[in-house]
């Protein structure tokens, strides 16, 4: 009886001098390639058998050969490490199944029904590294086209994937079109980093151009007017090649169609007010964590710590959104969001005692911040100057800064421009006022003197002041009463005397106009 083992060392050899007389008559069919042929492995010999072989069960015409012998030299020793992509990388295969949805074959290792033209197109996708952005190119653009001026279809992107899109890839590179930052998926796309500033346009010309005079990217302000300049490392308004293009550049390429363009622009900007539809997706960014992980998606930290000051700035973010960027290393981020009126007041309290003084200013500056808080930064030797600018500061705490022997015994010095500045702020008791109206120094005087806030009696004591520049914020001080501004008009001093003037010039036309207003209304 024939033992098993003996029978498959028996097949093997029978296939095995199969291949050999394969590879003997692939040498002599094909003589100018027999090295080639003789460096090949068994499955590869079978495979081009297969195909021109005398017995060829998928016959492919002789003048092929030179292709298919490539094809299998760069893909048989791939063959295994791509079978086994295929069965554990889900962006590899999604590649193979969206590439060949109609495939014959069941795995890319298998090459026996492979075509040698799938042979090198799956070697190519296995080189493939997954984007950083992934693209959905079957996406229709059509929802974004705004116009056409001339040969020029006008696009505003309404999502970084459609921006992507309307540039399209090159069909032999497989790569953008263009080498904009802001269609970019291999590397950080900063579209929404431009959109966040700008409202960004893509023309796309319908002629038979070269690339660099193909697309054009515009950014345009929200006032209407073209961006050539942009930030240090900004290029806004760019050609196909992405060179950067100031005005003339700009005229030159589009010629005739310039103005035409510009109008089209500048009407679209103005219908949306500045918030496109992908600055919208900003906006919602700062209300959604999903949102906001979407808009940082493939971005370095650096340009991700530039979009979320964007996202800082948005009035009404949530307590999710706000708490994330009050965590974020980047000191730059929480000094923006330490800008903002609309954060929850336990965002505010931890801004309050960031390590970064910059940070704390910002929020002492900041009109939301609560009283008890602001009190207790004016103990922050760093931050106490602008705790008393903030017209929410606490009377008392006010009250205590105008102490010169105070602020002597808490900065071991006394700080004029402080001073001026508690004089300055509204909510400082009158008390306070009548001291500092007293001080010395009339730079410390001007501040009580521009305060709208500080009493007639005080403004008519200042009114008298020695110095003319306290005269001259008397006279300006909207809380001046009309007869002390009279006076000051015939002021020895030529600065105050026409100060003066012009300040009467402008509250009679305002009681004129007023006037008109009501006769109106009767």
């Amino acid at each position: 009886m024939i033992s098993q083992i003996y029978l498959r060392r028996l097949i093997e050899s029978v296939l095995l001098e199969g291949v050999k007389d394969s590879q003997r008559e692939l040498r002599d069919k094909f003589s100018s390639y027999t090295e080639e042929i003789d460096g090949l492995s068994n499955k590869a010999i079978t495979w081009l058998s297969a195909r021109f072989g005398s017995r060829a069960t998928r016959p492919m015409p002789e003048d092929k050969f030179p292709m298919a012998l490539d094809a299998i030299i760069k893909y048989e020793p791939r063959s295994a490490d791509i079978g086994r992509k295929f069965m554990t990388n889900e962006y590899f295969r999604k590649l193979i199944e969206t590439e060949f949805p109609d495939r014959s074959w069941t795995s890319p290792a298998d090459p026996t029904t492979m075509s040698a033209i799938e042979m090198l197109r799956v070697v190519e996708l296995s080189n493939q590294k997954k984007p950083r952005i992934e693209v959905n190119r079957s996406q229709s653009i059509e929802g974004d086209k705004i116009d056409r001026v001339g040969p020029w279809e006008i696009y505003e992107a309404s999502s970084r994937e459609n921006s992507c899109n309307i540039v399209g890839l090159n069909k032999e590179s497989g790569k953008p079109n263009t080498e904009w930052c802001t269609v970019r998926t291999d590397a950080s796309n900063l579209f929404y980093n431009y959109v966040a500033k700008y409202n960004l346009f893509t023309l796309v010309h319908q002629g038979d151009v070269p690339s660099r005079k193909k697309w054009v990217s515009i950014a345009m302000n929200d006032d209407g007017t073209v961006e050539y300049e942009g930030t240090p490392g900004e290029q806004p308004t760019v050609d196909g090649a992405n060179n950067a293009m100031d005005e003339g550049g700009l005229r030159r390429m589009l010629g005739a169609d310039f103005d035409g363009v510009i109008e089209t622009l500048g009407e679209r900007v103005k219908s949306h007010s500045g918030v496109s539809l992908a600055r919208a997706k900003i906006r919602d960014a700062a209300r959604d964590v999903q949102g906001f992980n979407y808009i940082m998606q493939g971005i370095s930290k650096t340009e991700a710590a530039s979009l979320k000051q964007q996202v800082a700035k948005v009035p009404g973010v949530s307590n999710d959104i706000a708490q994330l960027l009050a965590d974020d290393p980047e000191w730059r981020v929480r000094h923006m969001l330490a800008q903002n009126k609309g954060i929850p007041v336990d965002v505010i309290e931890k801004l309050s005692r960031d390590e970064n003084a910059e940070v704390r200013q910002r929020i002492a500056k900041n009109e939301a911040t609560p009283p008890e808080t602001l009190a207790r930064l004016a103990n922050d030797k760093e931050v106490v100057y602008h705790v008393v600018m903030n017209p929410r500061a606490p009377p008392e705490t006010l009250a205590s800064l105008a102490d010169v022997s105070f602020l002597d015994r808490m900065l071991n010095r006394t700080d004029r421009d402080l001073l001026k500045a508690v004089g300055k702020n509204p909510s400082t008791p009158v008390q306070a006022l009548q001291k500092l109206a007293k001080n010395s120094d009339y730079y410390i005087r001007l501040g009580v003197a521009q305060n709208n806030a500080t009493p007639a009696s005080l403004l008519r004591q200042l009114a008298n002041d020695d110095d003319s520049s306290v005269r001259v914020s008397v006279a300006y001080n909207k809380s001046t009463d009309i007869n002390i501004v009279r006076e000051l008009a015939n002021d020895s001093n030529g600065s105050v005397a026409m100060t003066a003037r012009e300040v009467l010039r402008k509250r009679d036309l305002s009681e004129s106009s007023l006037r008109q207003l009501i006769r109106r209304m009767i």
